[in-house]
């Protein structure tokens, strides 16, 4: 897909107002990837006892024999726009990436992401909340070629003000250790109008792109 000259010039001067995304785990506390998976690991055989039994395939297991296959995975932080509200001078609103104290856990079975178990922190304590989330492993599992030795899938972007998410790719072979932005289908959809859209982009492309978005939502909204 081609991207608008509109869109391109702003993702220049985009250079001049947006925060980089290299300083966003200064701006939260840092949760051992371990500790994430010990709550999971705790609280996994209560959540799969729960599964009615015939009722496997809906929480993404083929049987029960499943259940005795999983392994954690790796805890993808759920991260978000420190403001989704309009701004008379949207440009020059200071937007940022930052992190949540949310964490979904992915539940593999043989290399393949079978559910997701949701670990938050609340009032200072690590507790699983949730578990499920089939269509999203599912989507997860869709995004395998991005994640080789140097990519990974380190955390999910979530803008909630339009519905739809991100994976964020940390690409261990570059210096610096650069992350790439990748929209998953609510973000290729809500953004481009385009299911496959899969190209990835730098944290100031995307923060410009959903800044350009937002900022007409108040307006669609009035025109309803």
């Amino acid at each position: 897909m081609i991207i608008t000259s509109r869109l391109f010039w702003f993702f220049i001067i985009s250079l001049s107002f947006v925060n980089p995304f290299s300083t966003l785990l200064a701006q939260g506390t840092i949760v051992e990837d371990k500790t994430i998976r010990d709550i999971a690991r705790e609280e996994l055989l209560q959540f799969l006892n729960k599964v009615p039994v015939g009722q496997e395939m809906l929480y993404g297991f083929e049987n029960r024999d499943q259940f005795k296959s999983v392994t954690i995975g790796k805890p993808l932080q759920i991260l978000s726009l420190s403001t989704e509200t309009y701004s008379i001078d949207y440009a020059n609103t200071s937007m940022k990436i930052v992190p949540h104290d949310e964490w979904f856990v992915p539940l593999i079975v043989q290399n393949t992401m079978k559910a997701i178990m949701t670990v938050t922190k609340h009032e200072g304590r690590l507790q699983a909340v949730d578990f499920g989330a089939k269509d999203l492993a599912d989507e997860l599992n869709s995004f395998k070629e991005i994640t080789t030795k140097n990519n990974s899938i380190i955390s999910i972007l979530r803008v909630y003000r339009l519905q739809c998410d991100f994976l964020v790719i940390s690409n261990g072979s570059v210096s610096g250790d650069q992350k790439l932005i990748i929209p998953m289908k609510s973000a290729q959809i809500a953004l481009f109008n385009d299911a496959s859209y899969k190209s990835g982009f730098s944290e100031r492309e995307v923060i410009l792109l959903l800044q350009e978005k937002l900022k007409l939502l108040p307006n669609e909204e009035n025109n309803r």
